[in-house]
């Protein structure tokens, strides 16, 4: 195995415990972690996009601010990264910037939407969100039909 794939492979699993530290709500030793892991040399945009989440947690958003543009820097497209970024700028009362990274977000992610990256917790929001649209629609249609019925009469 090439000294390249040896790294990688030490940054995927420094990435790995940095999220399950996150979790955990431990985010200096997350934040420790992976400012030693860009010591390594691979996969920089992620690891400074995973230091941003671990600032934002912990309300350190110049911090936070500071991973998500070399994020950006490293990978242009990062479509995470530029979200992120403008709810950091909300977080910090930056308002106008936050609304244009977002829409940039949002650009970018029309125009790539393969490089979407959707976390499990996000996936499971999503599921709780739409089985609650599901369940208010079901309802909204039982209204209708109770209302019909009423009129009918």
């Amino acid at each position: 195995m090439s000294i390249e794939m040896d790294r990688r492979a030490e940054v995927a699993r420094a990435l790995e415990e940095a999220d399950e530290l996150r979790r955990q709500g431990k985010h200096e030793e997350g934040i420790k972690l992976l400012t030693n892991a860009l010591s390594w040399g691979a996969d920089q945009a992620q690891i400074f996009y995973r230091l941003g989440n671990l600032y934002f947690d912990a309300k350190k958003y110049d911090h936070a601010e500071y991973s998500y543009r070399r994020a950006i820097d490293h990978e242009a497209d990062h479509i995470n990264a530029h979200y992120n970024l403008g709810v950091t700028y909300k977080k910090m009362g930056r308002i106008d910037e936050s609304m244009k990274l977002r829409k940039k977000a949002n650009k970018l992610a029309q125009q790539h939407p393969e490089r979407v990256k959707v976390s499990t917790d996000q996936v499971t929001q999503i599921r709780s969100f739409a089985k609650k649209l599901l369940f208010i629609g079901m309802g909204f249609v039982l209204l209708l039909f109770v209302i019909i019925l009423i009129f009918l009469r």
